[in-house]
């Protein structure tokens, strides 16, 4: 598995629904990292509440800087477990 962004080949397209990405999500296994925290998070919510599960949601809080996001992207990848943000929503930094 790697990284893709929403519109790359493989991903969903650009313009797709929150919901749909996170159907997405759940069907290949994949985390989100977003920017989105006025839509997301209330989407994720109803996702749950329908029964969904994703492998995780992390979203950036403003103001923080792509090396920040890099660092804490690589601590979450090293210190954690494959399951540790299932059925979660985070924020970065943490």
């Amino acid at each position: 598995m790697g990284i893709l962004s929403v519109g790359d080949p493989g991903a969903p397209a650009n313009g797709t629904s929150d919901r749909d990405i996170l159907i997405w999500l759940e069907q290949h296994d994949y985390v989100l990292v977003t920017k989105n925290r006025s839509t997301m998070p209330g989407h994720y919510a109803n996702h749950m509440a329908a029964g969904g599960h994703v492998p995780g949601v992390l979203c950036i809080r403003p103001n923080v800087t792509v090396g920040q996001i890099i660092d804490e992207l690589h601590l979450i990848w090293q210190a954690s477990t494959a399951d540790e943000y299932r059925d979660r929503v985070a924020f970065i930094p943490f």
